[in-house]
C-alpha cells in the first residue's frame, strides 16, 4: 500500500512537471509569434483631424479609430489627404502598413490640448506604435506634452512634426522639441514657403501644391508644412521597413542620423535644418 501510494505521488508530480514545461513552451511560441507579427509591420499612428475611410487603399490600413473629442469624422479635410500621403507606396513596402487614426481637431479647426494629451497617453499604453505624424503644433509649451513626448520617445517612438506656419517665428511645440523631428517646406524649386517657422528645423520637404485625397475621396492639392511632415514619415516609414532598428530610446537618434545620411543640404539649417531627405 505504501509503495502505491509513492508511485501515485510520483506520478502526479510527473504530469505537474511535463505540465509546466507544455506551458512555458507554449508561453514561449505565443510571445515568438506576436514578435513575429509586430516586426512584420509598422503601426503609424496619425493624430489629427481623423480619417475618412474614402478609399480601399486608407481603408485596408486603417486599423483603429478614435476621437478624442465629441466629433469623429474629417470635416475639415485634414487628417485624411496627410494620411494619404503616408501609405501612398505602402504596397512597395517589405512590412505591413497600419494607420491608427486619433482625432483631436473639431470641425472648426481647434486643436483641444487635453485631448492631444489623452491621445499620447494612450499610444503610450498601446505600446505598438512606431511613428507619429503631428502636423499642427503649439506656440506654447506645455509640461505635460514636453513630459509625454519623452516618454513615448524613451519607449522607442519616432516623432514627427510640422514646424509650423509661423511666418518666421520659431517651430510651434511639439517640433521645437530636440527629440521631435521638426519639419518645414519647400516649393518645386526647393525655396521655403514664405510663411514657414525659422530656428529648430530638422529637414524639409515638398509643402506646396501636394497632390493628396480629399476627404471626400477626391484629388486634390494642399499647401503647407502640415502636408510636408508626411513625406517625412513616410522616409522614416521607408527606413524602418528596410532597416532593424531596435524599438528602444536610441531609435529617434538613429533615424534621424539616417535621414541626414539621405539629405541634400539646401542651405542656412535655421531654415533648411539638413535638407530634404531625398538620397536612396
Amino acid at each position: 500500500m505504501k509503495n502505491k501510494f509513492l508511485i501515485y505521488i510520483l506520478l502526479v508530480m510527473s504530469t505537474l512537471i511535463i505540465s509546466g514545461c507544455s506551458t512555458k513552451n507554449n508561453d514561449k511560441e505565443n510571445s515568438s509569434n506576436q514578435e513575429s507579427e509586430l516586426s512584420n509591420s509598422t503601426h503609424i499612428a496619425v493624430i489629427d483631424s481623423g480619417i475618412n475611410s474614402i478609399n480601399s487603399s486608407l481603408e485596408e490600413t486603417i486599423v483603429e479609430t478614435k476621437s478624442f473629442i465629441e466629433e469623429t469624422n474629417d470635416d475639415i479635410d485634414h487628417g485624411t489627404p496627410i494620411s494619404a500621403i503616408i501609405v501612398a507606396n505602402k504596397d512597395a513596402l517589405n512590412k505591413d502598413v497600419y494607420l491608427h487614426s486619433y482625432k483631436v481637431i473639431d470641425s472648426a479647426g481647434k486643436v483641444d490640448k487635453q485631448a492631444f494629451i489623452n491621445a499620447l497617453q494612450h499610444i503610450k499604453m498601446r505600446d505598438d506604435i512606431d511613428i507619429i505624424n503631428i502636423s499642427f503644433g503649439f506656440r506654447n509649451d506645455s509640461s505635460d506634452i514636453m513630459a509625454a513626448i519623452n516618454e513615448l520617445v524613451e519607449q522607442g517612438v519616432v516623432i514627427v512634426a510640422s514646424s509650423g506656419n509661423t511666418f518666421g517665428l520659431n517651430a510651434d511645440y511639439p517640433a521645437k522639441y530636440s527629440n521631435v523631428i521638426s519639419v518645414s517646406s519647400i516649393d518645386t524649386n526647393n525655396k521655403p514657403l514664405r510663411f514657414n517657422a525659422k530656428g529648430k528645423i530638422d529637414f524639409v520637404a515638398p509643402g506646396s501644391n501636394i497632390t493628396s485625397i480629399s476627404s471626400q475621396g477626391e484629388e486634390a492639392q494642399y499647401n503647407g508644412s502640415s502636408f510636408a511632415a508626411p513625406y517625412i514619415t513616410k522616409k522614416v516609414l521607408e527606413i524602418l521597413d528596410k532597416k532593424d532598428i531596435p524599438k528602444n530610446k536610441d531609435r529617434y537618434t538613429t533615424v534621424h542620423k539616417v535621414l541626414q545620411s539621405m539629405s541634400t543640404n539646401l542651405g542656412k539649417k535655421e531654415i533648411y535644418g539638413e535638407g530634404v531627405p531625398e538620397k536612396k
